[in-house]
């Protein structure tokens, strides 16, 4: 199964989010197993924790592998503030 590494930009707020959607999007269709690799997010907002469970959601309504590589404490930390740490994320950023 071929798998790609997807790397979150640095910047994931609502100036940047459209952006990333559409490439995120388009990278999501092309494989069957996506590494989605957090170590380079230095800022995210609200707007940008949401894209991120919209993807989680795509790529397993496609019925496609997700392997994340949770390195952020800043994602960890913008999850448990805004009370998401039971969605989707908990599964990926959680439990490692």
């Amino acid at each position: 199964m071929e798998q790609t590494l997807l790397e979150l930009p640095t910047d994931l707020t609502i100036s940047h989010v459209q952006t990333f959607k559409q490439d995120a999007q388009n990278f999501i269709s092309d494989v069957q197993h996506v590494v989605i690799s957090d170590r380079s997010l230095d800022k995210i907002d609200t707007l940008g924790v949401q894209l991120l469970l919209a993807l989680i959601d795509l790529i397993l309504s496609e019925k496609k592998q997700l392997t994340w590589q949770a390195d952020s404490d800043l994602l960890k930390e913008t999850v448990r503030q805004l009370g998401l740490a039971d969605s989707d994320f908990k599964h990926y950023l959680f439990e490692h």
